[in-house]
């Protein structure tokens, strides 16, 4: 009887253990859901558009403080050296440039007449028609192009239709029913 009570003791102990092992179990693997679930919440936020745009925008106002922040001790470096040299300031020594004028003054005067006496209207005008001239005939060739272009476009396409449709076959070449190749392949090899 003391055995059989010993194994009913021992037997609810191993029950009690594996009931107790189950809702560890369990647990952690709630506890594990509920972490992968925060994880995926947390790089599902992350890697949201908006707030990928946000962050840029964030690094992007960070530099800028940066940037900011390293002007301003420049700006403050350079008030220092302009202080310091307003301090030990010694204004140059003055010279006479009497003599020095009036010899120039002389050669001045007559480039001075010479821009007085120079007909800078008609100049401008002719400049200014010499460039209206150019741009005109750069219309008239990029004109002239298109239209060159749009005529070759036109009368190439009237061949392939003509050719396509008019039951004009080439005997005598491989691909005698690829007639938009065989066209293409003779406008490309005529000069």
């Amino acid at each position: 009887r003391l055995r059989l009570e010993n194994y009913d003791k021992e037997k609810e102990q191993r029950r009690l253990k594996k009931l107790h092992a189950k809702k560890e179990r369990k647990e952690a693997r709630a506890h594990s859901r509920q972490q992968r679930y925060e994880r995926q919440k947390l790089e599902t936020q992350r890697n949201h558009p908006r707030n990928k745009e946000l962050w840029q925008e964030l690094t992007k106002l960070m530099l800028d403080i940066q940037k900011l922040e390293k002007e301003e001790r420049l700006w403050k470096e350079a008030l220092v050296e302009v202080n310091r040299l307003e301090k030990h300031h010694q204004p140059p020594e003055k010279m006479k440039l009497g003599s020095i004028v009036e010899e120039e003054y002389n050669e001045s005067t007559d480039l001075v007449k010479n821009v007085e006496n120079a007909n800078l209207e008609s100049t401008a005008t002719m400049l200014v028609a010499d460039v209206t001239m150019a741009t005109e005939r750069i219309n008239w060739v990029l004109r002239s192009v298109s239209f060159v272009m749009e005529e070759s476009d036109r009368l190439r396409k009237e061949a392939y239709e003509k050719y396509q449709y008019d039951g004009h076959k080439f005997y005598g070449y491989p691909k005698v029913d690829d007639s938009k190749g065989l066209f293409m392949a003779l406008s490309m090899d005529s000069p």
